[in-house]
């Protein structure tokens, strides 16, 4: 695809541009993907702010989430970019306009993520401490949650950078409003402050969106 500078018009604001056009499509192999000339698209933007190409081409709906985008790249340079698609059966009907969610990727077998748990202050009754999440997933993901249980009787009183709740035990840090979207390969530090006595041993159990997680 290849983005040009944002002119009047657009259904959408895409931020830094308006997509200019869609080469072909093809397999991770290469192999073509044979489409209709022309293909009806349009830009969806989900609650938490992230883009993405709805398209239709025949019986072909596909999707190309606009986050693979390199915003570093100069204004007319064109980029490969991942587009998902699902054919549509003819049951004797046609296409009606709609707004559709992007699809999202499921984490393969392998998928994993890695957290850095360090106490960065201790006094008497209460702790400080941050967990950096690195997303080693395989995929973004549009919405996360970090679990975890203390093994004694820490008690969480303030948090950062996250939503956070406790349940006896058990912690979930769910994403802020502002880092819902979390790309593969990256990581984001959250930090909260917790009452305990006795000792307060570094928790192992973590995971992230359900997936287990390695404690660096």
């Amino acid at each position: 695809m290849t983005i040009q500078p944002a002119t009047p018009g657009g259904s959408s604001n895409t931020g830094g541009g308006q997509l200019q056009t869609i080469g072909r499509l093809v397999t991770p192999g290469g192999a073509q993907i044979n489409l209709s000339p022309t293909a009806d698209f349009d830009i969806y933007t989900d609650a938490n702010g992230v883009n993405s190409i709805i398209g239709v081409s025949g019986r072909t709906l596909f999707t190309i989430d606009l986050s693979q985008i390199n915003r570093s790249l100069q204004l007319g340079t064109t980029q490969n970019v991942v587009a998902r698609g699902i054919t549509i059966p003819d049951v004797g009907g046609g296409f009606i306009d709609v707004a559709a969610a992007p699809a999202t990727a499921a984490p393969g077998a392998g998928a994993r993520c890695s957290v850095n748990y360090i106490v960065t202050g201790q006094y008497g009754v209460g702790f400080n401490a941050t967990v950096n999440i690195q997303n080693n997933t395989g995929v973004a993901l549009n919405g996360w949650s970090l679990t975890w249980s203390f093994s004694g009787n820490q008690q969480i009183t303030g948090f950062y950078n996250t939503a956070l709740t406790q349940s006896g035990q058990a912690v979930t840090a769910r994403n802020a409003s502002y880092n819902a979207n979390f790309p593969n390969g990256s990581s984001y530090l959250i930090g909260f402050q917790a009452s305990y006595s006795g000792t307060n041993s570094i928790p192992n159990n973590f995971a992230l969106n359900g997936i287990p997680c390695v404690r660096q």
